[in-house]
């Protein structure tokens, strides 16, 4: 387990603009020694370093901070319902390292706290009462929990709530694989089969540390799935794509989905133009395989949910943004701001 860092000073000799302060002071700087240890060069280029460091273009532009419209899709405290079948929860607001794409950036500034047990049976007894089957534990990140009561989240939902698949969501194993207990890794494997949604960006994310989590939560009947999200400036090369999917299939990881970056406050300077997005998929099919593919998963505002695109989908245009189709056949327009 390694150390948490909030201090800007940690980023030097990198010089940060004033802007880039100001950003910090809305979005506040914290990571992990385990992560800042991956970085090569403090410099924008370097994969890592984009993740972790501030920037003046987050506090640019006047995107929503909450274009989904988490907080008022929550039926019950802490759990989103968007799709009929389908929930988010929200067990606790923290996490180990910031990372400055994360669309939930409006918590940031949140005194830490998480789901109470009553308030995960609430939610437990909703889910059961609405028909829902894929419950996605969500956060802040889960896994900073006490495995008992993690344990204890994941049982509710199965049994008193009825839903029939779990996810977990973390990026732990990534920013600090040292800090996931053995004991969390018993404890989950009891609530089998129980998917666990990882969240790798880029190869240089990869170190013998996490590879060897990997390989123990592998051995305790976790099923890994990975979602990346598609960052200018840190992944959004074919080449770069193809090296982490590849190597994420090599690890026992499914590339499940490859998120277009949201239109959220905070987030937009890492936005890849969509047909960019569809372009390198497009790149990749054939040249590596079909198991490392993963779904394109454009979020589109309003909470309409998630619009799915693959290599050979086109994308038509209407008042200079793109047109797409939710799940359920609403026509949407997707883009920037003119």
């Amino acid at each position: 387990m390694s150390r948490i860092v909030t201090g800007l000073n940690t980023l030097e000799p990198f010089v940060l603009t004033r802007e880039a302060v100001a950003a910090a002071g809305e979005f506040p700087f914290k990571t992990t020694e385990y992560y800042l240890s991956l970085v090569r060069s403090c410099s924008e280029d370097d994969p890592v370093f984009r993740q972790i460091v501030p920037s003046g273009e987050e506090i640019a532009g006047n995107y929503p901070s909450d274009p989904f419209m988490e907080e008022e899709k929550m039926p019950v405290p802490h759990l989103i319902h968007r799709y009929p079948q389908r929930a988010v929860f929200l067990a606790n607001n923290f996490c180990a390292s910031n990372c400055r794409h994360c669309m939930r950036k409006r918590i940031w500034k949140e005194k830490p706290s998480s789901a109470s047990l009553e308030e995960v049976r609430e939610a437990a007894d909703y889910c059961r009462r609405s028909g829902i089957e894929d419950v996605i534990i969500s956060g802040g990140d889960p896994f900073l929990l006490p495995p008992e009561f993690l344990g204890e989240i994941a049982t509710l939902f199965r049994k008193r709530g009825g839903v029939k698949v779990l996810r977990i969501g973390t990026r732990l194993p990534v920013v600090d694989p040292g800090r996931v207990s053995g004991k969390l890794l018993k404890t989950l494997s009891h609530v089998s089969p129980i998917y666990i949604m990882l969240h790798y960006n880029h190869p240089a994310e990869w170190t013998p540390q996490g590879d060897e989590l990997l390989r123990k939560m592998g051995t305790c009947g976790l099923i890994l799935m990975n979602q990346s999200v598609l960052l200018k400036g840190v992944n959004d090369e074919a080449s770069v794509l193809g090296e982490l999917f590849m190597g994420l299939l090599e690890r026992g990881v499914k590339p499940y989905y490859i998120h277009q970056c949201d239109l959220v406050r905070g987030v937009t300077h890492f936005w890849v133009d969509l047909s960019r997005s569809v372009g390198l998929l497009r790149e990749l099919q054939g040249y590596i395989s079909g198991l490392a593919l993963p779904y394109l998963a454009v979020d589109v505002p309003g909470g309409l949910g998630k619009v799915l695109l693959g290599p050979s989908d086109s994308l038509p245009r209407k008042e200079g943004k793109y047109l797409l189709r939710t799940y359920t056949g609403r026509e949407v327009l997707y883009g920037f701001d003119s």
